[in-house]
């Protein structure tokens, strides 16, 4: 695994004992904010942060040491949430130049990354805080945003369309976003700290469920790889674990001091890793 500490990006082995090995690489950035990975693993894209401006960039996760490649570099713009899609081709983020947002579309090729298309989200989408989810057939492009509303895009023909949008589910704006491994569900989270499941069979929002929510701001939620747990982590370092299609209250970790940073299950599902503003990464043993 990847993780960004401050400016600095490490590799992790997650065979017992968790250790550090060869790859730990400082670059000249002044902030890495969000990290994605191609579905099969070998490469890793990461956002940097660069005197204002804001750049994507691969690299090989098989060679961390080799100089990462750039993909993207914007002048005078912040990149948001970094999401890759679940074949690893493709490619969304937020962009910033006030007062403009923007969720830019961008699929990689032979002849290095395009641009496929471009929504311009400055009217009637606010979007500071703001995230992004593909659905597991790549057809659907889920977003949340600041007003508190969740949009699906269709994204099938390389364009993105608005298919949906679901008003005022979330007070505070929509934190995190995460479709089930089937793609029949999608959890969301509040910067209230709500966690709500929605039944999107057939790429339509038909109902929702409450799960419960946190007591801080949250924007982090995760499906486990069979999709039976989802996993969420807020502000104050709580994270908990919701049986899913269950009535058993929510099982919580606390071991981290500070903002849940970052939720992910190793593929088998029977590990959780969590990192935070505390500076530690966490394997939980499930």
């Amino acid at each position: 695994m990847f993780y960004v500490d401050g400016i600095v990006v490490r590799r992790w082995e997650t065979a017992r004992p968790f250790q550090k090995v060869d790859g730990e690489q400082s670059v000249p950035v002044s902030g890495v904010p969000s990290l994605g990975f191609t579905a099969n693993g070998n490469h890793l894209l990461s956002v940097s942060e660069r005197g204002g401006g804001s750049e994507i960039s691969i690299r090989d996760f098989p060679s961390p040491t080799a100089a990462p490649k750039s993909m993207v570099e914007l002048k005078d713009i912040r990149i948001g949430d970094l999401t890759v899609s679940p074949d690893g081709r493709r490619f969304v983020f937020a962009t910033h130049r006030h007062p403009q947002y923007t969720l830019e579309f961008w699929e990689q090729s032979q002849d290095g990354p395009q641009q496929l298309d471009i929504a311009n989200l400055e009217t009637g989408h606010p979007g500071s805080f703001w995230c992004t989810a593909f659905s597991p057939d790549d057809e659907t492009l889920a977003s949340g945003h600041r007003d508190g509303a969740i949009r699906l895009w269709d994204i099938g023909g390389g364009q993105l369309k608005l298919r949906e949008t679901v008003p005022d589910v979330h007070w505070g704006g929509v934190g995190g976003l995460d479709y089930s491994p089937y793609g029949n569900a999608l959890a969301s989270v509040d910067w209230g700290g709500e966690v709500k499941l929605w039944d999107t069979s057939g790429g339509r929002v038909h109902s929702k469920a409450n799960l419960g929510r946190h007591d801080a701001r949250a924007y982090k939620v995760r499906f486990s790889p069979d999709g039976r747990i989802l996993a969420s982590g807020d502000f104050s370092g709580v994270i908990k674990l919701w049986p899913v299609g269950e009535t058993s209250q929510a099982t919580i970790l606390t071991s981290h001091t500070a903002c849940i940073t970052s939720l992910d299950f190793t593929p088998d599902g029977r590990k959780l890793l969590s990192s935070g503003n505390d500076g530690r990464v966490i394997v939980w043993d499930l």
